[in-house]
């Protein structure tokens, strides 16, 4: 079976790459989605963290 990965922020996937998500996790994606876009400029790609280190220059994981 083919994986296939989904950005939950993307608005250009494929009808046939979108998933449906619940009202709230949807809410939940977005409020993630938007430090992220401030800090870096950007949509969160699918390789990147959900929870960033803000103080980084670029997309990582917060190192515990």
């Amino acid at each position: 079976m083919r994986k296939v990965r989904i950005n939950p922020f993307s608005t250009s996937a494929r009808p046939e790459e979108q998933i449906e998500a619940p009202h709230d996790l949807a809410k939940v994606l977005k409020a993630l989605g938007e430090p992220f876009q401030s800090k870096f400029g950007r949509e969160p790609g699918p390789e990147d963290p959900l929870f960033f280190d803000p103080d980084a220059d670029k997309p990582g994981r917060v190192s515990g």
